[in-house]
């Protein structure tokens, strides 16, 4: 976890001694210019905790923003009512996972964060698909039983695989730019990509796309065409066939 504020405040001070009694691994960071920048890998979660609004602030919250579009992390924040008011006229409120107002009861927080905890242990899946109807409506079905994350494009997907480790790639087979056969050729030749297991999730069902599909070996080839319970049943399917071997 990583934990961003003034750390000699009594509200971080209670919050960082809370967190460790419930045996998170802290990295701190304070708002001074350049120490957030120094941070090279995010954990899954992170929290900012603000004293007093200042620009300071401003520039350590827009760097995060950016490094969570990048890394996909939950991201936490703390303030006052006034200074949230205050940060929600440059930074919108929904750009941040969770927003509480301080005071707050430690003890909350950290059941709160257990279930983040929870969560972050489902499987994780990215869908891949220029179509965002349908990147949405996957994402609704599968939020249930996994952790889906979605993008809308092959080079943003590759992208998403170097940094963050998930169970399975739902990959839409045609795409503009860069087709769902040439992302999973391309995973094929990066040793830290090549193992991991991708199905097909596509409106092509014609025998010249399945047989290009089935050279590349995927692990299945679903058609958009099937019910949604099909679609789940299919995923669910797959990774209890992976338990048993």
């Amino acid at each position: 976890m990583l934990f961003v504020g003034d750390n000699n405040s009594f509200m971080a001070k209670a919050i960082l001694t809370g967190l460790e009694d419930a045996a998170y691994d802290i990295t701190t960071c304070s708002f001074l210019p350049g120490e957030v920048e120094k941070v090279k890998e995010y954990p899954h979660l992170c929290i900012v905790c603000i004293k007093e609004l200042n620009d300071n602030i401003i520039r350590v919250l827009n760097h995060l923003l950016q490094e969570k579009q990048r890394w996909v992390f939950e991201l936490y924040l703390i303030g006052s009512s006034h200074d949230l008011e205050q940060l929600y006229l440059t930074i919108p409120k929904e750009s941040f996972s969770h927003v509480l107002v301080r005071p707050i009861n430690v003890d909350e927080l950290v059941a709160m964060l257990e279930q983040e905890s929870e969560q972050e242990r489902l499987r994780k899946i990215l869908i891949v698909d220029d179509d965002t109807t349908m990147l949405r409506a996957m994402r609704s079905l599968l939020a249930d039983d996994y952790l889906p994350h979605i993008v809308n494009n092959g080079e943003d997907a590759l992208t998403f695989l170097q940094n963050i480790k998930v169970d399975l790639v739902l990959l839409d087979f045609a795409m503009p730019e860069m087709s769902g056969p040439e992302v999973l050729e391309r995973m094929k030749r990066d040793p830290k990509l090549m193992h991991i297991p991708v199905m097909f999730l596509t409106a092509k069902g014609d025998k010249e796309s399945v047989l290009t599909a089935a050279m590349l070996k995927p692990e299945k080839y679903i058609l958009k065409t099937m019910p949604a319970e099909e679609i789940l049943q299919t995923i669910k399917n797959y990774f209890k066939e992976k338990e048993m071997k």
